[in-house]
C-alpha cells in the first residue's frame, strides 16, 4: 500500500484464497487498493495438481517435505477464481505469461 501511496506500481503475489473466493473479500481489496491510488486485477496461473507436484519436488526445498505425501494434491483448490480474472497458462514460459497479462490490461479487463 505505501508503494501505491507514493505513486509506485507493485505486484502483489500470494494465494489470495479468501478474495479468490469471496467477491465480497475482493471488493474490500479493490476498495483498499483504491484508496492509496491504484486498481487490483487478479491473474491466474492455470496449472494442473500433476504440475505443482512436480514443481515441488524439482525445488527440493526443506519445507516442502509434508507435501511430498502422496495425497497432499488431493487437497489443493485449482479451481479458477469466482472473482473477475485475467487467465494465463502456468506452463508457459514468462515472456508469454507477461504478453497475455499485457495484452488483457490493454483490453481494459473488467475488475
Amino acid at each position: 500500500m505505501d508503494n501505491l501511496a507514493a505513486g509506485v506500481s507493485a505486484v502483489m503475489v500470494a494465494p489470495f484464497t479468501v478474495e479468490r473466493r469471496d467477491l465480497g473479500a475482493w471488493d474490500l481489496l479493490q476498495r483498499r487498493m483504491q484508496e492509496a491510488g491504484g486498481s487490483a486485477v487478479m491473474v491466474w496461473l492455470c496449472i494442473s495438481a500433476d504440475e505443482v507436484r512436480a514443481r515441488v519436488e524439482r525445488r527440493g526445498a526443506e519445507r516442502d517435505l509434508t507435501k511430498l505425501r502422496p495425497d497432499w494434491t488431493a487437497g489443493l483448490d485449482l479451481a479458477p477464481p469466482a472473482a473477475p480474472h485475467i487467465a494465463v497458462d502456468a506452463l508457459s514460459g514468462p515472456g508469454e505469461v507477461a504478453g497475455v497479462v499485457l495484452s488483457a490490461l490493454s483490453q481494459d479487463v473488467p475488475q
